[in-house]
C-alpha cells in the first residue's frame, strides 16, 4: 500500500500549513512552495473543486470523516486517480482540516480495463447464437448466458445433475431416452469432456435438436471445482442437412434422366439413321446418300464403345475396349501371367490373377487371347473361339450339340423402335429363335407366371429386360423372376440406356446374369445383339432349350 500523502490546511483561509514528504513525492511541489497556498492555486484537483470543497464541508458540519475517489493532477501535468479522506483538527484552539491522499491510479486503471473487458465479454455473451454457461461442483447453474431459456422455450432451473432428468431429450440415432448421467456437464463433473447431439422436447411441447459440448473446471490442486458447457440449437441445421440430402436425390433422379430418358431420343435417331445407310446407300440420289452419311458421322462422335463381336475365319472374336491408362507393348504377354501386376497396390486395385484366369478359360476350349492398343484411348482385348469350339480333352460343342430347337426369348420394352431394332436385326442376320414381346412390367409379370392374356404362352428360356418400365419396372419384374421356382434359373439380360452404378449394382443384388447399356449408334446395337446370339444362344446352355427344333422367328 503506497504511504498516504497527509496535509494540513486552516479553515479559516484554506492554506496548507503542513505536508508530508509523501505528499511532496505524490504531487511533485516542495513543502516550501506549498505552505501558505492553497490548493486551487497548486491546480491539484482542477475537475474536482466543488466535489472537494463537498467533502470539507460535511466533515465541518458534523465533525466525521469522511472519504472520496477524485480525480487529482500532479505538478508536471500527471493525472492522477486518489482517494481523499478529510476529518477536523483542532491546533492551538484554531481548525484544521487533516487530508489524507492515497494514490490509487494503477488501481483504478486496472479496474477500468476489467470493466471494458467485462461489458465486450458481455456484448459477446450477449449477441452470441450459442447457450454458455458455467455450472458449480454439483451441478448447479451459477452463470449463463440467457440463451439457454430460448432453446428450451422456458425458463431454467438447475440446482444439481438430479435435476436433469427434468428435460427430455432422446438420442436420435436409437430414439433411447438421455438419462441425467449422460449430459455433457454431468460427464465433465467426473473429468470427462465430451460433445453430443440430442433430439430434445421443448417446454412449450414443440420438438427441437441440439448439440451439446461441456469441459471440466480444474483449480490449481486439481479438484474439479465445476464445468463449462455450451449449448447450440441445430434444428435448422438438421432441416438443411434434410434439404440437402432430398437435394441430393433429385439430383441424382435428374442425373439418372440425363442419361437415360433425354438419350434415349438420341439413339433412336442416330439407330434408324445407320439403318437408313445400311439398307438405303445408293439406292437414292447422291444428294441423300451425303446428308445420311453427315448424320451418321455427327451421331457416331457421341458414341462409347465397349463391346463387340464379329465373325472371323472360323471363330468368334470378342472384344473388350476401355479408355484407361494402356499398356505399354513389351508387357503384352506379361499381363497374362498370373499374380503379375504392372502397378503397386497402392496405385490400382487388382489381385494379379484376373487376366490370367481369362486367358486359361479362354485356351480350355481352344481359343485364343491377345491384347491391341487403341493410340490415346486405353487397350483393347480380343479373345477368339472356334465356330465349333472343343473343349481341351472333350468333344465338340456346337450349337447343334448345345441346343437342338429354338430357343424362347422375351424381350420386355416399351419402346418400339428398340422392339423393331432387334427383330430387324434378327431378320438380317437370320437368327433363327422365337421373340415374344412385353410392353411394359405388368404384362411382363404375366407372360412369365403365364397369367391372363398369356395362358398359353411359351416359357420364356431367356429373357432381354428394360429397366425403365410404365406399370411395374425392371428392377420389379427381375425380382418376380428370381422369386418364381419356375423362372428363377431363367437367364436376365439387363438391356437398358442407364449407366448408373446404382442400377447397375441393384440388378446383380438381384441376380441379373449381365448388364449391357444400349449403345447410340446402330453398328454398336447390332453388336451387342449379336453378341448375345452368338454367347448366350449358341455357346451357353440354357435350361429348358433342349430337343425343339430350330424355326425361323
Amino acid at each position: 500500500t503506497p504511504a498516504a500523502a497527509v496535509a494540513i490546511t486552516r479553515v479559516s483561509d484554506s492554506c496548507y500549513v503542513d505536508v508530508n514528504e509523501a505528499w511532496v513525492n505524490l504531487f511533485g511541489w516542495s513543502r516550501e512552495e506549498a505552505l501558505g497556498r492553497v490548493s486551487k492555486e497548486l491546480g491539484l484537483f482542477p475537475s474536482s473543486y466543488d466535489e472537494v470543497n463537498s467533502i470539507v464541508a460535511q466533515t465541518m458540519l458534523d465533525g466525521k470523516a469522511r472519504g472520496k475517489e477524485v480525480d487529482a493532477f500532479a505538478r508536471d501535468g500527471k493525472r492522477l486517480h486518489v482517494l481523499l479522506s478529510t476529518e477536523v483538527l483542532t491546533i492551538n484552539g484554531e481548525e484544521h482540516i487533516l487530508s489524507s491522499t492515497i494514490d490509487i491510479t494503477a488501481i483504478h486503471e486496472a479496474h477500468r480495463l476489467l470493466e471494458e473487458e467485462r461489458a465486450r465479454f458481455q456484448l459477446i455473451m450477449d449477441n452470441i447464437p450459442v447457450a454458455v454457461g458455467i455450472t458449480d461442483a454439483k451441478g448447479g447453474i451459477v452463470a449463463e448466458n440467457g440463451v439457454l431459456a430460448r432453446i428450451w422455450a422456458g425458463e431454467m432451473s438447475l440446482n444439481e445433475v438430479s435435476n436433469y432428468h427434468q428435460y427430455e431429450a432422446w438420442w436420435p440415432d436409437t430414439g433411447k431416452k438421455v438419462e441425467r448421467d449422460e449430459w455433457p456437464a454431468a460427464k465433465a463433473l467426473k473429468g470427462k469432456a465430451s460433445t453430443a447431439m440430442f433430439d430434445i422436447q421443448k417446454f412449450d411441447g414443440t420438438r427441437g435438436a441440439i448439440i451439446v459440448s461441456a469441459v471440466p473446471v480444474v483449480d490449481e490442486d486439481g479438484n474439479i471445482t465445476g464445468a463449462v458447457w455450451i449449448d447450440q440449437d441445430v434444428a435448422e441445421l438438421r432441416k438443411t442437412e434434410e434439404d440437402l440430402r432430398r437435394s441430393n436425390e433429385e439430383l441424382q433422379q435428374f442425373a439418372y434422366v440425363a442419361s437415360h430418358d433425354l438419350q434415349k431420343p438420341l439413339r433412336m435417331v442416330s439407330s434408324y439413321v445407320q439403318l437408313l445407310q445400311r439398307r438405303y446407300h445408293g439406292k437414292l440420289d447422291g444428294n441423300a446418300d451425303d446428308f445420311i452419311g453427315f448424320a451418321v458421322e455427327g451421331a457416331d462422335r457421341m458414341q462409347h464403345v465397349h463391346f463387340g463381336v464379329k465373325r472371323a475365319a472360323g471363330e468368334h472374336v470378342f472384344s473388350v475396349s476401355d479408355n484407361g491408362i494402356g499398356i505399354k507393348k513389351e508387357y503384352f504377354e506379361k499381363i497374362f501371367e498370373i499374380f503379375q501386376r504392372l502397378h503397386g497396390r497402392d496405385e490400382y486395385s487388382g489381385t494379379g490373377i484376373g487376366l490370367a484366369i481369362c486367358k486359361k478359360i479362354v485356351e480350355n476350349y481352344g481359343g485364343r487371347i491377345w491384347l491391341e492398343l487403341q493410340e490415346g484411348k486405353g487397350s483393347v482385348f480380343y479373345f477368339g473361339l472356334a465356330a465349333n469350339p472343343k473343349k481341351k480333352g472333350g468333344k465338340s460343342m456346337t450349337s447343334q450339340s448345345i441346343m437342338t430347337g429354338p430357343v424362347e426369348i422375351l424381350l420386355v420394352e416399351d419402346n418400339p423402335a428398340d422392339v423393331r431394332l432387334i427383330r430387324e436385326t434378327f431378320k438380317d442376320f437370320k437368327i433363327q429363335n422365337n421373340l415374344s414381346v412385353a410392353k411394359d412390367g405388368v404384362e411382363a409379370v404375366e407372360f412369365v407366371r403365364r397369367k391372363g392374356a398369356f395362358v398359353t404362352a411359351p416359357k420364356p428360356d431367356m429373357v432381354l429386360l428394360d429397366l425403365n418400365l410404365p406399370g411395374r419396372s425392371g428392377m420389379e419384374v427381375l425380382e418376380v423372376i428370381r422369386k418364381d421356382p419356375e423362372t428363377c434359373r431363367t437367364p436376365v439380360v439387363i438391356l437398358s440406356s442407364s449407366d448408373s452404378e446404382k442400377d447397375i449394382t441393384r440388378c446383380y443384388d438381384l441376380k441379373a446374369n449381365c448388364y449391357i447399356t444400349k449403345p447410340a449408334g446402330l453398328d454398336e446395337f447390332i453388336k451387342i445383339v449379336m453378341s448375345i446370339e452368338d454367347f448366350w444362344l449358341s455357346i451357353v446352355k440354357l435350361p429348358g432349350a433342349q430337343g425343339r427344333p430350330r424355326t425361323m422367328s
